[in-house]
């Protein structure tokens, strides 16, 4: 078993809040059998509020779309889809205030499933059940996804930068897309790092990138974000992934210019954690 970075999602129904939102530990989870077997794991969920949660568990599928966003579809609708491989226990519970409870779930593999990785995502769907004033109860939800992936027999970890662009954001930021081409057969976990160099190559910004997922046979698109102060010139971006083979990093390199200066964020506003 392989913990993941979250790929966790708050999907904010009409008027609900995050103070329903559960909590979910593991985010998620990268599996690792063969044609046959049943995997079996447990998810914990905490309640950090006073008020009970009532929460339903569901399945469904996901996908990037073609900006790096992340798309939910009903269960078993593409074709790497395991929702149909899972069982969940139990699909709906109470969690008591400042509670916790655990949902025990089994992945079956169907026999004969080719060699690759398939996924899902487990949704965590919390209720209030005494709902603030002036709000309906049943409009007052918060869901959360788990995203699950099975490596099913031999895989194989693959794949290329497939291209860098950068674009001013704003006039106090200046952002990076970058493409990951996947050319394995299972999920990876991007990490690594954008150093921003100067004209006589100091780095002078450093942009970590961590827990990017790229499917595999997909083109992954995620974007770094560069922050000020700094000042108009010419800069080079070098982009340094490691898709999980030890030692092994990939870099590619983008050059631009800064035609002006590029100011430091505001700060935040006051009250803000």
């Amino acid at each position: 078993m392989k913990r993941i970075w979250p790929l966790v999602t708050l999907l904010l129904l009409p008027l609900a809040s995050a103070q329903l939102a559960v909590g979910v530990n593991p985010p998620g989870l990268i599996l690792q059998g063969q044609p046959g077997a049943t995997l079996t794991a447990t998810i914990r969920l905490d309640n950090p509020q006073s008020q009970p949660i009532q929460v339903r568990v569901s399945l469904g599928d996901w996908n990037y779309n073609d900006r790096g966003q992340i798309t939910f579809y009903p269960p078993n609708t593409l074709p790497g889809s395991a929702a149909s491989w899972i069982t969940v226990n139990p699909l709906t519970l109470t969690l008591a205030g400042k509670g916790h409870a655990f949902v025990r779930y089994s992945v079956h593999i169907p026999p004969g499933t080719p060699q690759g990785t398939h996924w899902a995502v487990l949704f965590f769907e919390g209720k209030g059940t005494t709902p603030p004033p002036g709000h309906l109860l049943a409009s007052f939800r918060v869901r959360v996804g788990y995203i699950l992936y099975i490596n099913v027999g031999k895989t194989t970890v693959a794949g290329k930068i497939a291209g860098i662009l950068g674009a001013y954001l704003g006039p106090d930021r200046y952002q990076f897309a970058i493409e990951y081409a996947n050319t394995g057969t299972q999920a990876v976990s991007l990490n690594g790092r954008v150093e921003v160099r100067n004209a006589q190559g100091l780095t002078v910004v450093t942009i970590p990138i961590r827990g990017v997922v790229s499917l595999p046979g997909a083109i992954r698109l995620f974007k770094a974000t560069l922050l000020g102060p700094l000042p108009a010139g010419e800069y080079s971006a070098l982009v340094i992934l490691n898709n999980g083979t030890p030692g092994q990093d990939l870099a590619g390199q983008y050059t631009f210019t800064l035609n002006q200066p590029l100011p430091a964020p505001p700060p935040p506003p006051k009250g803000t954690p």
